[in-house]
């Protein structure tokens, strides 16, 4: 995991972040590179999170092949610099690695295996469930009945739920032919070997082999990437911002969708803070409040309700011996639409107040940060969320050095903390090398 943060006003973004990379399962080194500059020559930079490779290849290969490829070429917008990016990993042929079918086909066979094991646990815990809260002895054929109808009925639900959600991006029927043509063996192996101690239907294997093969066109795993382009076009003033999610290669397309955008502009508002990846303490800090705290107010006060007009209405009825269903029911409709009024009160209410007290003068301040500022509040963000892994108990998974950059129009490009895997004074030729012929990008020492 990481930490990464963007704050936009019309002098310009900065972008900072952690080098926090998680090894295995507890193995974290404080050495990633995770901002860079998209190109030499213009203003314009990228952040990455998530998972560190792309088909195989580092970020930070991918990103150094693309800008030496770019050289000086520019763009009148932002957008067009991340679609050129974009295009760029999709459909360049110049490497091989790029293109990699056996790539594709290792990360589409591991999707296969980690859904399929998903839903056998699902199915499990839900005869877990069943059997704990039985009122009655269930015995080994009570079992195996209990475990076929659940088994059955999740994967129809998930086929459903599949058959009504979109392709993402450029997907369509024919990817599905195409790769069920494909992989149905495979999947039908896959399937024997986990389900080896469950009984299932042809008609069910069908089923999850479909559901495999839309998950992997309509569902992102959790080995996708993140990256973040930010700056400004050519021809643009104001700073902008694209973030998408990219999760690899299928059947020869990106999958990938746009994630988030933000403008700077007299349309828009005079300044964003976008986090990336762990974003629990930057939204605390905007919001006045803890995400999860918040999430868990709101659904103990939905609760308690939902529950409360019953409870009133029956105590009501029981103290005057009323037996009355027909008033019954209706004043216990009436005050179920009472209940949700003061529940959707309550949210707006709560919303109300945070963004007068503590969103809008947030971004009130941060829509007048100088160039130094922008880059201290992004910094300080970002240890923030350091700080809080630090005293926490939970791994952290954010820490170390913190990138922070600052892109303005005139000034391009500029470094303000940069970590180096080599003694800068020892590698004059690295800076000579890398800035011949540069105009707009700047390195700050400390």
């Amino acid at each position: 995991m990481t930490a990464e943060i963007a704050v936009l006003n019309k002098f310009g973004v900065a972008l900072a972040a952690d080098s926090a990379v998680t090894i295995g399962v507890r193995k974290i080194y404080n050495s990633a590179n995770k901002l860079f500059t998209l190109s030499k020559h213009h203003p314009v930079g990228i952040m990455v999170y998530g998972n560190a490779e792309f088909m195989g290849i580092p970020w930070e290969t991918v990103i150094k092949v693309y800008r030496d490829r770019l050289a000086d070429q520019d763009f009148p917008t932002l957008k067009e610099y991340a679609e050129h990016f974009i295009d760029f990993i999709e459909y360049n042929t110049d490497y091989k690695e790029l293109l990699s079918k056996h790539e594709q086909d290792l990360s589409n066979l591991y999707f296969f295996e980690m859904s399929i094991r998903d839903i056998k646990d699902e199915i499990f815990d839900k005869l877990s469930q069943r059997i704990q809260y039985s009122d009655e002895e269930i015995d080994q054929p009570d079992v195996e009945m209990y475990l076929a109808s659940i088994t059955e009925s999740l994967i129809e639900e998930e086929l459903d739920r599949l058959s009504k959600q979109d392709y993402i991006n450029n997907f369509n029927d024919q990817d599905y032919a195409d790769l069920k043509d494909i992989y149905v063996l495979k999947l039908e192996s896959i399937i024997a070997e986990i389900f080896e101690d469950i009984h299932l239907t042809q008609d069910v294997i069908k089923k999850l082999v479909d559901v495999c093969i839309f998950r992997l066109l309509k569902d992102f795993s959790d080995n996708q990437s993140g990256i973040v382009i930010a700056g400004f076009g050519q021809s643009e003033i104001f700073p902008s911002l694209y973030s998408y999610i990219i999760d690899g290669k299928v059947n020869n397309k990106l999958k990938y969708k746009q994630n988030q955008v933000a403008t700077i502009g007299e349309d828009s508002f005079g300044a964003a803070i976008l986090p990336f990846a762990q974003s629990e303490m930057v939204h605390t800090f905007i919001g006045g409040i803890d995400p999860e705290i918040e999430m868990f107010s709101n659904a103990y006060i939905h609760d308690l309700l939902k529950n409360l007009p019953k409870k009133y209405l029956d105590a009501i009825f029981n103290a005057l011996s009323l037996t009355d269903s027909e008033l019954y029911n209706d004043i216990l409709d009436q005050m179920k639409e009472i209940s949700n009024n003061l529940f959707e009160g309550y949210i707006n209410i709560v919303r109300e107040y945070k963004k007068e007290n503590n969103i809008d003068p947030v971004i009130a301040i941060a829509a007048n940060l100088h160039k130094n500022e922008l880059a201290e509040m992004a910094e300080a963000l970002v240890n923030l969320t350091s700080f809080k892994r630090r005293v926490s108990s939970s791994l952290e998974t954010v820490g170390g050095p913190v990138d922070v950059a600052v892109i303005t129009k005139g000034d391009g490009f500029i470094w303000i903390r940069r970590k180096h895997y080599f003694n800068a004074e020892l590698n004059h030729h690295f800076f000579q090398k890398y800035m011949r012929g540069d105009k707009n990008e700047q390195i700050i020492k400390e």
